[in-house]
């Protein structure tokens, strides 16, 4: 058949011409491209949904200065961080 076509015939599936390295060539920068699109697209939206961190709750070591036990005392029972028995027994103790 290529002695039908003539002397200067090529068939484009002889890759003589290193045209279809080109093609590999393009098809893995745009397949990185790609990816490195969606990855930054995932990181970015999660990233979106963060807020400024919350503080901490505070502690009866950075309480005010003017804030007496007993305020300290309902402000973390309020907070549930004791229970009822032993804030009765806080209480009790502080008169």
């Amino acid at each position: 058949m290529l002695a039908q076509m003539g002397p200067g015939y090529r068939d484009h599936m002889d890759g003589n011409d290193g045209a279809h390295w080109w093609m590999v060539g393009m098809m893995i920068l745009f397949g990185a491209v790609l990816i490195g699109v969606i990855v930054w697209a995932v990181i970015a939206t999660t990233r979106a949904g963060r807020g400024p961190a919350a503080p901490a709750a505070p502690s009866m070591a950075a309480a005010p200065a003017g804030s007496s036990a007993r305020n300290i005392l309902d402000e973390r029972f309020a907070r549930g961080e004791i229970d009822p028995a032993e804030y009765e027994e806080r209480k009790r103790l502080l008169g």
